[in-house]
């Protein structure tokens, strides 16, 4: 039964890939390609949720779990309010900096899951919420989103953004070299981390008026939704499922 329901919200990952790809590049509705790609961040959080109790051990599982399910309430603020929900510029501008902030406690879950049994690195957790935080009272200030420099703020968020995903990943790292994590595992962290810094180059370039905007706004989800559904699956136990005859693709001749 888990090798189909595996194999099951593969299938739906493949067609909500498909449905936004052709929503998005050939009928171009961007409203229904937009709810398509939130669907996705959600079904990864489900394929978290499904796999939980099958992780490779309970902390990892419910550090990821909980990771999944703030990145879902961070995109209703950075993707749903003014691509799917018309609002205002001042109410898209709040919400985008309260989506900052989100982010900003899922990379510090993300950071707190590759640091099992050092409860001393939990000292880093509040430098990466200072930047976020000190954002989202700005953003409050009408007179701050009117009258505000646009691209300091903009290098004000990039600089945090690099500063947070460097700490996740120098810490993914030295995890799988200290093979924290099994071999497959270890694989799918690796595939996701470098599927997902190939789509941070994206939303930077997007931000640059002599790069095609247009064209990296529609490319990011490309690379953002496998990484996504890469990370879902990188907590459960392979090898356990293996000891139990469970095998997602052939079946070794050794086995």
């Amino acid at each position: 039964m888990k090798k189909i329901a595996v194999w099951v919200i593969i299938a739906i990952y493949v067609a909500l890939v498909a449905g936004f790809i052709y929503f998005e590049f050939i009928d171009r509705v961007p409203k229904t390609s937009d709810i398509m790609k939130f669907m996705t961040i959600v079904l990864s959080f489900i394929t978290a949720a499904f796999l939980w109790k099958s992780s490779i051990n309970r902390y990892d599982g419910t550090m990821l779990l909980t990771a999944m399910l703030l990145t879902v309430v961070t995109d209703v603020f950075l993707g749903l309010f003014g691509n799917v929900f018309i609002v205002d510029r001042l109410t898209q501008y709040n919400k985008y900096i309260t989506g900052m902030v989100c982010y900003g406690v899922t990379m510090s879950v993300y950071f707190m899951r590759y640091q099992p049994g050092r409860p001393k690195n939990a000292l880093i957790l509040p430098f990466f919420l200072i930047i976020p935080v000190t954002l989202y009272f700005l953003s409050r200030n009408e007179w701050f989103f009117l009258y505000g420099d646009r691209q300091r703020m903009l290098i004000i968020v990039v600089t945090y953004y690099i500063q947070a995903l460097l700490a996740v990943i120098i810490s993914v790292i030295k995890r799988v070299r200290e093979g924290l994590y099994p071999k497959t595992n270890s694989i799918l962290l690796l595939l996701s981390l470098g599927i997902f810094i190939i789509g941070d180059i994206t939303v930077v370039l997007r931000n640059f008026d002599f790069f095609n905007i247009a064209f990296f706004s529609k490319i990011i989800w490309l690379f953002y939704t496998p990484s996504q559904a890469l990370l879902a699956f990188s907590s459960n136990d392979y090898a356990r499922d293996r000891e139990r005859g469970i095998y997602y693709f052939k079946k070794p001749r050794s086995a």
